[in-house]
């Protein structure tokens, strides 16, 4: 039985076992108080006991900050040297135009450390993207410690699509010189979709969570007024968008500095190329092309044949999965071609206005280039289906 007493709560014996005559204080009637129970929640909240979820989420929050603040921390670069501190060039242009081929030929050369592999984490947004190039860089310049070559060199077709990228990557190493490929507008479109759809199955992703080449077309003009890194697959066929982050970037640069010093002319930055010279069967072009090159990133030795084309799409004919498709085919993608081969007209035209002119570009072989960027206004496929349906001993030599 609780009894009330000067606002203080008393216990009789049948409850609670009475403190020690000893121990407990008294009131004025010399009754012994409990003090032990009194009301807690008319303390104040100063004198409150934390709660432990509330140090469990400040130990979070400081958690989450030293997780991040070590991302955006570069790694430490080796003292040595010997170790370069900036890349020499990128490999880099259109996806599905030759940038593997490339890639392969590099690594291969005795004065170039050049990873067999793709190093986009400069894509990232904001500190992200810092701490992704650091991260490559870091790794890059182990290799090159390891292989002792003098040039170091890395790979992502995709930067051309992201300004930003581009502009972290200028900033980290001003004087890198960038390989920019190009390839038939409707040919690059195909090989594009077909590379998504065999590594889509390489991962093991059910066929039907494959997006068709219809659900492309249909989300294209949602996708092309979203992000400046990624507009859509037919943005992948507007060289000119992807050339122009190229042109306010790294050229603006290089003329800036050009005029400051007019009396050094200084070396071109960009090398621009199409995948149809890597595989030119004339030998005398062929010869003129790789030697461009060379020049360029100023190697002693020269590249090995770029004719044999890397990552080529193996499952043809019998072997296609039932999502890979033939541009060449009128009855599906006829419009899909003449839709690309009119805005080819608009991306010539700029090229030639507003990115061939620029000093900081060297054309490989020029007169043969302009030549093949003339024939994307071309619908290609009558030429590919003259050759499929070329039989042995009697195709025209160009076949042969």
């Amino acid at each position: 039985m609780d009894i009330p007493l000067g606002g203080d709560t008393l216990h009789t014996a049948k409850q609670r076992k009475p403190s020690s005559p000893a121990h407990s204080p008294t009131n004025g009637n010399g009754i012994t108080q409990n003090t032990t129970i009194s009301m807690n929640n008319n303390k104040p909240k100063m004198l409150r006991k934390r709660t432990p979820r509330k140090q469990y989420g400040v130990a979070g929050v400081l958690f989450v900050v030293g997780i991040l603040w070590n991302m955006s921390a570069p790694r430490p670069i080796p003292h040595s040297a010997n170790v370069k501190t900036t890349i020499d060039f990128v490999t880099s242009g259109n996806m599905k135009s030759g940038t593997s081929t490339l890639l392969y030929a590099f690594n291969d050369h005795p004065e170039v450390e050049h990873p067999d592999y793709e190093m986009c984490f400069v894509l990232g947004p904001s500190f992200l993207g810092k701490w992704g190039l650091n991260r490559n860089f870091a790794a890059l310049q182990e290799r090159a410690l390891t292989s002792k070559k003098p040039k170091m060199a890395m790979k992502c077709p995709l930067i051309g699509f992201n300004r930003n990228a581009v502009q972290r990557l200028h900033q980290h190493s001003p004087n890198a010189k960038f390989l920019l490929t190009l390839r038939h507008p409707v040919f690059t479109i195909e090989s594009l979709y077909n590379y998504w759809v065999i590594w889509s199955y390489k991962w093991n992703i059910p066929g039907f969570l494959i997006p068709s080449f219809r659900m492309f077309q249909f989300l294209d003009p949602a996708l092309s007024a979203g992000s400046n890194s990624w507009k859509g697959l037919f943005f992948i066929t507007r060289f000119e968008e992807h050339l122009a982050n190229y042109k306010t970037t790294v050229l603006r640069d290089f003329n800036k500095q050009q005029k400051q010093n007019k009396q050094q002319k200084r070396q071109p930055v960009i090398h621009l190329m199409a995948m149809d010279q890597m595989k030119d069967k004339n030998e005398t072009r062929n010869h003129l092309f790789l030697q461009s090159i060379q020049d360029f990133l100023e190697l002693k030795k020269p590249l090995r044949s770029l004719a044999n084309p890397e990552n080529k799409n193996h499952f043809v004919g019998e072997r296609a999965f039932p999502e890979i498709i033939d541009i060449c085919d009128d009855t599906k993608f006829l419009k899909v071609r003449q839709r690309i081969l009119k805005h080819a007209h608009h991306t010539i035209e700029w090229m030639q206005t507003n990115f061939l002119t620029e000093p900081g570009v060297q054309v490989a072989n020029r007169d043969h280039f302009v030549e093949i960027m003339k024939s994307w206004t071309k619908d290609p496929c009558p030429e590919r289906t003259e050759r499929r349906s070329c039989i042995s001993g009697h195709c025209q030599k160009k076949y042969e």
